[in-house]
């Protein structure tokens, strides 16, 4: 065999090998933007079943990249078809986790009530979502009968914070049983007013638990926590200065954007429950997130929230909005990305 006939050879195996790789490549990006989603029937993934081996496969592959959209309130109440029909859409537009949140009434200042969250509601929307290959978040927030937010607009005190303990460990039981994949903790956590051996001991409690990736909440006006890199990740707002901040202090923590949600509620017959009174359709705060999410590679992931956001990707026209656009562009250019990347590592390879 003379030496060209050997350089020709592995230029060929070297070709194939790459070819490979593409398609490689190709068949993710297709089944990470739920392109398959399109040929199929939507019932189809709802009748698939996922072993535990299964499971663990689904979750390496979401966590890579987490495109996440919160439900809505009414989810919990939503029929299975609709919810299903919601699920494959979104799996369409290219999201692969959904974000459920929890209201929780707060009734004084030393005291959290609950209802057990619904658990059959909670188990059932989970095990829905796994049949369509998204992950879930289940994320508490609180309701007082006028505004529903990230924290509860009282002072942090010994009382309210043995409550929220209760509440917690609770709500993880819950989500834990039900096989939810993380659990967002709120702008509560980590309150000055709490000594940092009671917060360090619940989250030694919270993982007992729960085996799923414990996450934070933080906002533009609070400095980082203390407790992020006891955590797998920060959910920050889509502010370029936070991130580099939090980038510089915790180089180790996974960090998602989080755009904005302006949506108001208020109170039906039942204090108990917010009832959306009306949404924001204003997209600047989505286009702002999605934009800094394809400025920076270093990100775990953003998470779109609001009525709206919900509403227009789950409608079935998917280039009928800018943000929606936009949501295919990020995950091209991720898709490139990753192509360039595998492609390095081939040249760097023996």
């Amino acid at each position: 065999m003379t030496p060209d006939t050997g350089s020709r050879r592995r230029e060929i195996h070297t070709a194939w090998f790459i070819a490979a790789l593409m398609f490689s490549a190709l068949v993710y990006f297709v089944s990470q933007g739920g392109l398959i989603q399109q040929f199929l029937p939507d019932e189809a993934a709802n009748e698939t079943v996922f072993d535990a081996d299964q499971q663990q496969d689904r979750l390496k592959r979401l966590e890579r990249y987490r495109r996440s959209i919160a439900l809505p309130l009414s989810a919990t109440s939503t029929e299975n078809d609709s919810l299903a029909h919601a699920f494959a859409r979104l799996r369409q537009i290219g999201i692969n986790w959904v974000e459920l949140r929890v209201p929780l009434w707060t009734a004084t200042a030393r005291r959290l009530e609950y209802s057990a969250f619904e658990l059959d509601e909670i188990t059932r929307i989970i095990d829905l979502a796994h049949s369509y290959q998204c992950g879930v978040t289940i994320a508490p927030m609180y309701w007082d009968g006028e505004f529903l937010s990230t924290a509860p607009r009282v002072d942090v005190s010994s009382g309210l914070y043995a409550s929220y303990r209760d509440m917690l460990l609770d709500l993880t039981r819950a989500t834990a049983s039900a096989g939810a994949d993380a659990l967002l903790l709120d702008d509560l956590f980590g309150a000055a007013g709490v000594s940092a051996t009671e917060w360090v001991t619940l989250l030694d409690e919270l993982r007992s638990e729960f085996g799923g990736s414990l996450e934070l909440r933080t906002d533009e006006q609070s400095t980082p926590s203390p407790y992020l890199r006891q955590l797998d990740a920060a959910h920050i707002p889509a502010d370029t200065a936070l991130y580099y901040h939090i980038r510089e202090s915790e180089p180790g923590v996974r960090l998602l954007l989080r755009s904005v949600d302006s949506d108001r509620y208020t109170s039906d017959m039942d204090r108990w429950n917010p009832v959306l009174r009306d949404f924001s359709a204003d997209e600047h705060a989505l286009f702002e997130t999605i934009t800094l999410a394809k400025k920076l590679d270093s990100l775990g992931g953003f998470v779109l929230s609001g009525e709206h956001v919900y509403s227009v990707s789950t409608s079935g026209a998917v280039n009928g909005s800018g943000f929606l656009r936009k949501l295919r562009e990020l995950i091209e250019l991720q898709f490139n990305r990753e192509l360039e990347e595998n492609r390095q590592q081939l040249r760097a390879g023996p």
